[in-house]
């Protein structure tokens, strides 16, 4: 117990001392109050939160393939993110879900610098044919067929 209340107060003093040198790398990064689930004042439906990202679905859009279903995901980070080279705080993908043989892909993805699927954006170009990947269990690909196949059984 003591060892413990002594790193609290090391880490605290650090902080103290860090914020006196340069005060905005002391400041938080939380962009987002996960409470607010914004999106979802959008259309979009909450459907959990892993690694620090808030995830939201919307229903099917029109494209889909086969027995595939197209549904919309939005992503808000708590903290911003970089995909090369553009720092961003939220993301809007249109994925595939295969219900019968319980796999996924990315259709496409945009990024966008500000939470609300706002500000600026970066997208890179669509592949023609992106590959198909099983859906592991305890990952966010679960949450998110779970959500897409919920009318119809996936494997």
């Amino acid at each position: 117990m003591k060892s413990s209340s002594l790193t609290l107060a090391a880490a605290l003093g650090a902080i103290v001392a860090l914020s006196a040198v340069a005060p905005q790398a002391a400041t938080p990064r939380l962009v987002v109050d996960p409470e607010t689930k914004s999106l979802e004042k959008s259309g979009w439906t909450y459907i959990g939160m892993a690694d620090g990202t808030l995830i939201y679905m919307r229903d099917a859009v029109p494209g889909s393939s086969g027995q595939a279903k197209r549904v919309l995901t939005a992503y808000e980070t708590l903290s911003p993110q970089d995909r090369e080279g553009f720092t961003f705080r939220s993301v809007q993908s249109i994925g595939e879900f295969d219900c019968e043989s319980g796999r996924s892909r990315v259709m496409h993805e945009t990024f966008y610098a500000d939470t609300g699927l706002k500000g600026q954006t970066f997208s890179k170009p669509d592949k023609a044919n992106p590959e198909w990947s099983d859906v592991i269990e305890g990952s966010v690909g679960l949450m998110r067929i779970a959500f897409a196949c919920r009318e119809r059984p996936y494997a």
